[in-house]
């Protein structure tokens, strides 16, 4: 994807990565990334976290970081991101009276970004408040995320803050690629909803040149979301693609696996950024993932756990990619977005 540059780097006062525990594996292997591209001077520490009787929590930026360029990578665990959030709130607010030389927020995952509209009377913009909670403390000048619900909450950023908004794409592409070497000809990239088409429509293009795709027609209504018709390339005898930015409970998105399956597909994949995996009615994402009976691939943007039919893709060297880019004083975080 990216040219590697070979030069020695030796940043002033030094380069710290700091991670909360679910991080750790992401954060050493952006590390490694970041050391084998030249960079010196690169130390590594995990978010310490005390959690009072009361539910208070008190997070601690272990060792010094002062004069450092810090890349604080953090995420969510599935089912408790409300909570997450306060700890992170605060530990910004610790990084921030650290007197580091510059913070990069490395969120792979941006929550509440589903609720960047009013779609009801006395409702709030809850995507605008979480980005000016985040930003209130005036800790970082840069975030680094992937595949936000919508893309318009960019501007919702204040202008002092810098954003490398990075498609899940490139990872899914590099990954079908490599699986499906010999039968490319044989693909369709299908969007479950309208919402997703763009979206998909770079995926397939990253793919190759002529991989068609496909959009299920989704409907919502008081009784939920409704599959509707398929609109694009027939599926007939092709091994179906279906792409999203994440998957919550899992139920839309397993029901178009089966869609496929009942209209001749020959294979079905679902692919997804983010496995945000959440329980409905005790059933868990899991579960109903699983009785669909095809393979799910995601990111480790989240944790996940551990199944046979799951394929998880890592995100640390693209993070450390995206970092060396940050680092160097002609880098361009472009390149990688466009696949160069």
């Amino acid at each position: 994807m990216t040219r590697e540059k070979k030069v020695k780097i030796i940043p002033r006062g030094g380069v710290s990565l700091v991670c909360n525990k679910t991080m750790l594996a992401t954060a050493t292997a952006a590390q490694a990334r970041l050391t084998k591209r030249g960079v010196c001077d690169v130390s590594l520490q995990q978010l310490s976290v005390h959690r009072f009787w009361c539910g208070e929590v008190k997070p601690k930026i272990v060792e010094n970081v002062r004069g450092k360029e810090v890349f604080f990578f953090y995420d969510f665990s599935q089912g408790n991101f409300n909570d997450e959030l306060v700890t992170l709130v605060l530990a910004l607010n610790a990084l921030d009276k650290a007197d580091c030389k510059r913070v990069t927020l490395v969120l792979p995952f941006f929550p509440y970004t589903r609720q960047d509209r009013k779609d009801e009377a006395r409702t709030p913009l809850s995507a605008s408040v979480i980005v000016n909670m985040l930003c209130m403390s005036n800790t970082f000048e840069r975030i680094v995320t992937m595949d936000m619900h919508s893309e318009q909450l960019e501007s919702v950023f204040p202008a002092k803050v810098k954003m490398d908004h990075l498609p899940g794409s490139l990872l899914m592409a590099a990954w079908i690629k490599d699986t499906f070497k010999s039968s490319l000809k044989h693909l369709v990239v299908v969007a479950p909803d309208n919402g997703s088409a763009k979206r998909v429509k770079k995926l397939a293009r990253l793919i190759a040149p002529k991989v068609p795709t496909a959009i299920f027609d989704k409907e919502r209504d008081k009784d939920g979301i409704k599959l509707g018709d398929i609109i694009g390339a027939p599926v007939e005898g092709k091994i179906c693609i279906i792409n999203d930015d994440m998957i919550d409970t899992g139920g839309t998105i397993a029901e178009a696996a089966l869609a496929l399956k009942a209209l001749g597909a020959k294979e079905v994949i679902i692919t997804a950024t983010h496995a945000v995996f959440s329980s409905k009615e005790n059933v868990t994402a899991y579960d109903t993932l699983a009785k669909a009976g095809v393979r799910v691939v995601v990111t480790d943007s989240l944790p996940t756990e551990t199944r046979d039919w799951l394929t998880v893709i890592p995100i640390g060297k693209l993070m450390g990619d995206v970092m060396f880019e940050n680092i160097t004083s002609d880098g361009s975080v472009s390149k990688i977005i466009n696949g160069e």
